[in-house]
């Protein structure tokens, strides 16, 4: 099982004023949009590696991650809880919700996380389809949450064939 492990720091521009920035990969069958300029980091040297792309608007992070798992994947639900299980004990993080989500047919979980004693809340969905883990995270001030946005960013996760 993999999953990604974050550190919060900030990517520059914060704010675009509304604009909205796709992040399309054809290797990762992936499409979503992103509140502003989004950065992808990929470890040139193991193409196994999860691919991370990162945006930062007005202090939240968003974040998708997948990987390309060559072993042959079996149990996609059970595997998505495990790896919600493993996010939030490599977090420190104290989980306040987990349930299943369904995507196309494919079922992942979708958590809420709280980090600092409360002061962060991270939106973690993680689903598994064929070899590819996606995983797609928002992490914000828990005071000063942008439920839209954040409900935009989430709804635009869309696999392409």
């Amino acid at each position: 099982m993999c999953f990604l492990l974050i550190a919060f720091h900030p990517i520059q521009p914060q704010d675009t004023k509304g604009k909205w920035y796709t992040y399309l990969s054809e290797e990762g069958k992936v499409r979503i949009n992103f509140p502003a300029e989004y950065a992808e980091e990929v470890k040139a040297n193991n193409p196994n590696a999860p691919r991370k792309i990162s945006a930062r608007y007005n202090n939240v992070d968003y974040i998708l991650s997948y990987t390309i798992h060559e072993t042959p994947i079996v149990m996609h639900s059970e595997m998505a809880k495990v790896s919600v299980e493993s996010f939030v004990e490599a977090l420190g993080g104290e989980l306040v919700m987990n349930k299943a989500y369904t995507y196309k047919g494919n079922t992942g979980q979708s958590a809420l996380i709280m980090l600092k004693n409360g002061q962060l809340t991270v939106n973690y969905r993680v689903i598994l389809v064929g070899q590819i883990q996606y995983q797609v995270i928002v992490v914000s001030p828990t005071a000063s949450q942008d439920i839209k946005t954040l409900n935009k960013f989430l709804k635009s996760f869309k696999l392409i064939e």
